[in-house]
């Protein structure tokens, strides 16, 4: 079962890509990113929730 887009289902017009840009180029954000691996203890031991 693949995720799917609602947003996009919903307003399927809408281009993402330009927002994303636009919100970069005024100083808002940035579509630039680093993915970090979180350790917690529920990670190192899926059984542990509590």
């Amino acid at each position: 079962m693949g995720a799917e887009n609602k947003f996009k289902g919903h307003y399927p017009y809408m281009n993402r890509e330009h927002q994303l840009a636009y919100v970069q180029d005024i100083g808002l954000g940035s579509i630039k990113y680093n993915l970090i691996k979180l350790e917690t203890p529920a990670y190192k031991n899926p059984g542990a929730h509590g």
